[in-house]
């Protein structure tokens, strides 16, 4: 629960500081393709919906065809906020200066992530 209400609050700074070009009183909330649709509809839904009801804002969730798909969504305003992995989000950061809000936290409450990216030389 506590990962939850972190998530929410750093997700609400976005619109708040006026990030995101549309003012329809939406949030779209962008998801990089993990797996196939109807996986990443039923795992990310719940959230969408709670954040719609806990907050101000309605939140509508758009599922990237492709990882390039989602750095579009964020870098044209189609999205406010995404989930994004690794190399989606140095992408993302590369092209246009993307902002991380959030990471995940461990069972002590910490946080942390941990990537590994294998290259050629």
């Amino acid at each position: 629960m506590r990962k939850l209400l972190l998530f929410v609050l750093l997700l609400l700074a976005a619109p708040a500081a006026g990030v995101g070009g549309k003012d329809d009183g939406v949030v779209h909330f962008g998801v990089i393709p993990r797996y196939n649709p109807l996986v990443m509809f039923r795992s990310y839904q719940p959230i969408v919906d709670y954040l719609t009801e806990a907050t101000p804002y309605r939140f509508e969730l758009r599922v990237a065809r492709s990882y390039d798909e989602a750095v579009e969504f964020l870098s044209h305003g189609d999205v406010e906020v995404a989930s994004l992995g690794d190399v989606t989000f140095v992408e993302a950061y590369r092209a246009f200066g993307a902002v991380p809000l959030v990471r995940p936290l461990n069972a002590e409450g910490r946080p942390y992530y941990r990537s590994i990216v294998i290259v050629r030389k």
